[in-house]
């Protein structure tokens, strides 16, 4: 029993250190994320098929309904 407390409350330590790791780095990520926003779009494009008229069809009605 006191290994699983202790396991346990060694489980919330490291949860509340990832979660103000990755608050404090996430100013860094959003630079990133703006200067290479062009590599990323297209990294994840290729990802797509090339023939995307329903990906864009369904892209196109989420934003008229999000909008709505």
């Amino acid at each position: 029993m006191q290994l699983i407390d202790s396991m346990r409350g060694e489980a919330g330590k490291f949860g509340q250190w990832a979660l103000s790791f990755s608050l404090s780095s996430l100013p860094i990520l959003v630079f990133f994320f703006l200067k290479d926003r062009e590599q990323i779009g297209q990294w994840f494009r290729s990802y797509l098929p090339r023939e995307r008229s329903l990906v864009t069809q369904v892209a196109q009605e989420m934003n008229q309904q999000i909008a709505n």
